[in-house]
């Protein structure tokens, strides 16, 4: 997750939450009085406080006189987005979830991803992701297996085949 802080009138700086040292995130607890978890989904739900205590804590690398009750950013002045990798696991799991209905089209997946580009911290990287993925799920659809024939190939074949029917979808309980 990276946090984009922009304060009014200043310049972009973006900070990786993944950079944070153990020691840091236990300042950043006893500084907001909360759990580390609690910060991290805090940054993830762009909650003002969250976002807040990490970006202080990775400027006071740079700054260690930088106290926590003179770092106060505008509400907007910081905002998370995902990572290139985030997104790539983002988009990989929402492909391969829809790769289990297979009725779902391209644009039907398109359109279930149409939020996340906005969300990244490349927004054209995301795109570029989705792209990527939902032509290389497509693929295996499109062409049969090259060691099986295609169902209109073999003509003794119907769908009253006494061939058990074989899934990778694990059974539910």
């Amino acid at each position: 997750m990276i946090i984009i802080y922009t304060p009014k009138g200043g310049e972009r700086e973006e900070f990786d939450v993944a950079d944070l040292l153990t020691s840091e995130a236990a300042i950043v607890s006893r500084a907001l009085d909360m759990k580390w978890a609690d910060i991290a989904q805090g940054v993830e739900d762009e909650e003002p406080a969250a976002l807040r205590g990490v970006v202080w804590i990775l400027k006071k690398r740079h700054d260690p006189n930088l106290r926590f009750s003179d770092f106060d950013p505008r509400i907007g002045e910081a905002v998370a987005r995902l990572n290139k990798e985030e997104v790539r696991a983002y988009v990989t799991e929402a492909v391969a979830l829809a790769s289990l209905n297979p009725n779902a089209t391209d644009d039907e997946i398109r359109w279930a991803l149409r939020e996340l580009p906005p969300l990244a911290v490349d927004p054209e990287h995301a795109l570029s992701v989705i792209e990527e993925l939902i032509a290389a799920a497509a693929d295996p659809k499109d062409d049969p297996a090259p060691d099986q024939p295609s169902p209109s190939s073999d003509p003794s074949q119907t769908s009253s085949s006494p061939e058990p029917a074989t899934s990778d979808a694990s059974p539910t309980s």
